[in-house]
């Protein structure tokens, strides 16, 4: 029998798997940034998409007044707010108060001709103001030299009455 002799080369193929590993590990980093980049954005989208939601179901949510308007044989005008009908062409009156540490009230009230007045702030009204301490009223309306009766049982001076009245809402 004639035995051959088999010649062999080895080659070293480190330097190649080397790089091909390196190609990999390269591949598998841009694509981790991908999905990262990804659900960043998702993550951002979905917090965007939360909050609008949240915003719609406030306002869906908020207790809006129901405003229907009605008309009856007589053409007044009505509207129901909450289950309540308010009549539109009723007298409406409006206070707006100021307490003093001497227990005077300074009250300034707007008188509405309609109820539809006041809720449209259309600015039609009639505006008074009046001092009250212990059911005693003295208007200024009216001539503070007629309310002196008023004025001393308030212990209040016909000057310091007029330096009260700049608590008023209006202006003269």
């Amino acid at each position: 029998m004639v035995h051959r002799i088999y010649e062999t080369t080895t080659h070293d193929f480190n330097p190649v798997n080397e790089y091909i590993d390196e190609k990999a590990r390269l591949r598998r980093t841009k694509s981790t940034w991908r999905y990262t980049k990804a659900l960043a954005l998702f993550l951002l989208a979905f917090g965007l998409f939360l909050i609008l939601a949240a915003y719609a179901y406030h306002i869906f949510k908020k207790p809006h007044p129901i405003e229907k308007i009605l008309s009856n044989k007589n053409n007044i005008s009505e509207k129901e707010v909450d289950g309540e009908i308010i009549n539109y062409n009723s007298t409406t009156h409006q206070f707006d108060s100021y307490e003093t540490d001497d227990g005077i009230s300074i009250t300034t009230r707007r008188k509405y001709s309609t109820t539809k007045d006041l809720l449209e702030k259309t600015g039609n009204y009639k505006e008074d103001c009046y001092l009250r301490k212990n059911n005693i009223v003295i208007e200024y309306k009216n001539n503070l030299d007629d309310q002196t009766d008023n004025l001393n049982l308030m212990n209040l001076s016909k000057s310091s009455a007029k330096d009260l009245e700049k608590y008023c809402k209006y202006t003269k």
